[in-house]
């Protein structure tokens, strides 16, 4: 759980998530940088549950929700990473807004996120 907390402090930005873009991150590169990628969020979710089922600590829970919340646009561009007409969840987020195409490997980053959390994102 000590690496999980490492990362979450490198991968938190005040309430949100605000993770290590494409090309990773310089020596004392601060705040956000782009483009990140669905993946690495889905990733974080997955790791976040898991913990809360080890651990029983339910604290790991907002860590669960900070990852619904970047796809739904609590992130560093304040975009939504979903599609609602397609269901699929977009490529990448930059600091103007997001990468329109849609491929496989985020639309299931997107779909393992939520799942963490049921239908309530989609009401």
């Amino acid at each position: 759980m000590n690496l999980l907390e490492l990362l979450l402090e490198v991968e938190t930005l005040e309430d949100h998530l605000s993770v290590t873009p494409v090309g990773g991150r310089g020596i004392g590169d601060k705040g956000p940088q782009f483009a990140q990628q669905p993946i690495e969020v889905a990733a974080i979710a997955d790791a976040a549950m898991r913990a809360a089922t080890l651990t029983g600590d339910d604290s790991w829970e907002q860590v669960v929700d900070m990852a619904v919340n970047w796809f739904l646009g609590n992130n560093d561009s304040g975009h939504s990473m979903i599609d609602l007409h397609t269901g699929g969840g977009y490529d990448g987020l930059h600091i103007d807004g997001v990468n329109l195409n849609q491929g496989a490997e985020s639309t299931l980053a997107m779909v393992s996120t939520m799942q963490h959390r049921g239908s309530m994102w989609l009401v």
